[in-house]
């Protein structure tokens, strides 16, 4: 039971976040493909990439998975910093639903980075099971749910500013 509090927690807390920063879930969703491309793209080379970008004072990363957490999450991040406030308004609560896809796509990605022994008592979780059990299921349901918000920012109507009033 406690397990499916911290999964719920951890889906609320984070949804909160993108909520009140503003930043667009569709683009964290697509940053953390980019992420995930990097991190099985370059599987070799990840540890002398993230060694290479960072100082030796500053971040010095030993491990395969620490070091592919790093090359996941950093598109994630940058593309947080630079978006917030990139959504506005009535918008910010139907963001919510792209930020819940992301969150969710976040979880199945990281957890074959962490370690087995973390991973162990939350896997055995009944919830977490369901999830794994549907998880063909929930990602393509949420790639076709990006799909759509992305086209629905395609045909968003703004408001002309260019009117002039005749009074």
């Amino acid at each position: 039971m406690a397990h499916e509090i911290y999964l719920i927690a951890l889906l609320v807390i984070s949804s909160l976040i993108i909520y009140i920063f503003g930043v667009n879930g569709v683009y964290l969703f697509f940053s953390l493909l980019i992420g995930y491309l990097l991190t099985n793209l370059l599987p070799g080379n990840v540890n002398k990439l993230v060694n290479l970008f960072s100082s030796s004072n500053f971040i010095y990363v030993s491990r395969t998975y620490d070091s592919r957490l790093v090359i996941l999450y950093l598109p994630v991040v940058l593309t947080f910093i630079f978006m917030i406030k990139s959504v506005h308004g009535i918008h910010r609560l139907i963001n919510l639903i792209p930020s819940i896809c992301f969150i969710v796509l976040a979880i199945f990605l990281t957890l074959p980075l962490i370690k087995s022994s973390q991973v162990s008592s939350l896997v055995n979780n009944n919830l977490f099971h369901q999830l794994i059990i549907n998880k063909s299921i929930i990602i393509v349901g949420s790639c076709l749910t990006i799909l759509f918000f992305l086209i629905l920012e395609r045909f968003k109507f703004k408001k002309s500013h260019s009117k002039k009033h005749h009074y």
